[in-house]
């Protein structure tokens, strides 16, 4: 799955679970750039099922019918932040485009990955693909503010994620 993370909390790749894929998928969390005063920003938002549009049944029935392929087929699934590291828009680094072919190449070759925990989400994130390094926490010049951005997105998410569903 991909996201858009402009915030620049959201690991850069994370290995997902069942619980954390479905959860991802139901909340289509991303950002969007808008204009305001004359000046760019970053909005966050939210797609169900990443194109919540265009479903003709409940949310619900997505989410079951992948649930069901999951248990069934055992996919390594992934979550990749094409958006920002090191700091939020505007601050942060964006996530280049050759980074992100580089990252869904070699899960499709199956790399060596190292994963550590990501310290506010939670998710195993990847911090080595082979021989290619992933920034992490660690590019933002001041810990602080990243570990206080991070919690107030996951928060964000779950709100969210409650208002519309109830639970998380």
């Amino acid at each position: 799955m991909l996201v858009n993370d402009m915030t620049g909390t959201v690991p850069i790749m994370s290995k997902l679970s069942i619980d954390e894929c479905l959860f991802y998928y139901a909340l289509g969390y991303s950002n969007e750039l808008i204009e305001e005063s004359g000046k760019m920003k970053s909005r966050t938002v939210y797609h169900s099922c990443y194109d919540d549009c265009t479903k003709p049944l409940p949310l619900e029935t997505y989410v079951k019918m992948l649930k069901e392929k999951l248990e069934i087929h055992h996919p390594q699934v992934f979550l990749v932040n094409s958006g920002y590291f090191g700091g939020k828009f505007g601050e942060g680094t964006k996530v280049s485009i050759d980074m992100t072919e580089r990252i869904i190449r070699s899960i499709y070759d199956g790399e060596q990955l190292e994963i550590e925990k990501d310290a506010v989400f939670g998710l195993k994130a990847v911090r080595r693909m082979g021989d290619i390094g992933i920034p992490g926490p660690e590019a933002w010049s001041n810990s602080d503010e990243h570990i206080s951005a991070a919690k107030e997105v996951l928060k964000n998410m779950i709100e969210t994620f409650d208002s519309r569903y109830g639970h998380t």
